[in-house]
């Protein structure tokens, strides 16, 4: 007898406000995992509480769920100043209520990334430029850094492994 595991997916059909923030946060109230695959800091998923309206451009919705880890997964491109600035609002509201863990394969925008877009006449914060260096050997990723935190937890701190 094996072990029935259920997945479910949400995708959109079309780059824009597809409300996918808040269908993912209504199927989180069940889940273990919540992993967001791509984007960028220029996206966003708008999710509306008792507490009032949050905006998630880096993390994936489950932070806000108690037991769930939300994952920020390779497909990401991701400021680390602007996830730590964002992982920092939300333990100072106390919404930050499951664990956040960040894929050691997400890529990383770096600030010259972004004066890279300013001199191209790019929008701010695009993904662009960080994932132009895919493909570039050096491979700017998160690497060792495998970010893992829970409520009250440092934000930088180690992954303390899956649940049990």
């Amino acid at each position: 007898m094996g072990i029935r595991t259920s997945v479910r997916v949400v995708l959109g059909a079309q780059f824009g406000d597809e409300a996918k923030g808040k269908i993912s946060d209504f199927l989180a109230s069940d889940a273990q995992y919540v992993v967001r695959s791509g984007g960028g800091p220029n996206t966003g998923h708008t999710i509306e509480l008792p507490e009032g309206k949050i905006v998630l451009h880096l993390l994936a919705c489950g932070v806000l769920r108690h037991g769930v880890t939300g994952i920020s997964g390779p497909g990401m491109v991701i400021n680390p100043f602007q996830i730590h600035d964002e992982i920092l609002d939300l333990e100072r509201r106390q919404l930050l209520r499951g664990r956040v863990v960040i894929s050691d394969r997400a890529h990383v925008l770096l600030p010259i990334h972004e004066l890279e877009d300013a001199l191209g006449g790019r929008p701010p914060r695009a993904a662009g430029p960080g994932r132009r260096h895919r493909h570039d050997p050096a491979r700017r990723r998160t690497g060792p850094t495998r970010t893992g935190t829970g409520a009250g937890g440092s934000a930088w701190g180690t992954s303390p492994g899956p649940p049990s």
